[in-house]
């Protein structure tokens, strides 16, 4: 009998749709964060990346400029 162990593993970086889907908007919003310079994107890997840290700064910035895009 095999047991599998259970790893967990911190996510380096989210793809546009996964990111724009943690903050419940379509992925054009991703997008569009990227092209308006509010989040910072890894590129020249494939997909364009955005990096973990990136969500982590925006949840914990909340809502500090008193609206959303």
């Amino acid at each position: 009998m095999t047991t599998k162990s259970c790893v967990a593993v911190t996510r380096a970086a989210y793809t546009i749709e996964q990111f724009s889907a943690i903050f419940g908007h379509a992925r054009a919003w991703g997008y569009r964060m990227v092209r308006l310079k509010r989040v910072r994107a890894i590129r020249g890997f494939g997909s364009m990346l955005i990096p973990a840290s990136e969500v982590d700064r925006i949840l914990a910035d909340g809502d500090s400029e008193g609206g959303s895009q």
